[in-house]
């Protein structure tokens, strides 16, 4: 068995409800990309279709967005319009084990600078309120 993909995949399903939902809709060929056996596959797509999967995403998303937003929560309100979109490419990208608020935080805040420097992010304030909040946690981490 692949436990470790196992593992990661349903890491995954849980943080990501775009792949929960392709598995449901596709079902085991959803998972064909993933070095997993056949009962690992079969498992997991019966995992996706459990009603409960649904709430666990959400309070799986819940725990991460509020590592960011009590870092950042300027930048988050004043990007709402767009924070769904950033934080799904953001988790896509990223270590899913970081629920620290500090490293989650200032992980996204890099992030949002890569976006704003690419002109994915054009809020007039994003650029000085995410460097205002991201000085302030940075120097959370500053010893003395």
């Amino acid at each position: 068995m692949s436990l470790h993909a196992y593992q990661t995949v349903f890491a995954r399903m849980t943080l990501d409800p775009a792949l929960c939902r392709r598995i449901r809709a596709e079902g085991e060929a959803a998972l064909s990309g993933y070095e997993l056996t056949p009962l690992e596959v079969r498992r997991l797509a019966a995992i996706a279709r459990q009603p409960g999967m649904k709430v666990n995403c959400t309070l799986s998303r819940a725990n991460r967005l509020a590592a960011i937003s009590g870092l950042l929560p300027r930048t988050c309100e004043l990007l709402q319009d767009q924070l769904r979109d950033l934080l799904d490419r953001f988790w896509g990208q990223h270590d899913m084990g970081s629920l620290q608020t500090l490293p989650a935080g200032l992980e996204f805040a890099a992030f949002l600078e890569r976006e704003i420097a690419a002109g994915r992010v054009t809020h007039p304030l994003a650029a000085e309120t995410l460097a205002s909040e991201a000085a302030a946690a940075k120097a959370l981490t500053a010893r003395p």
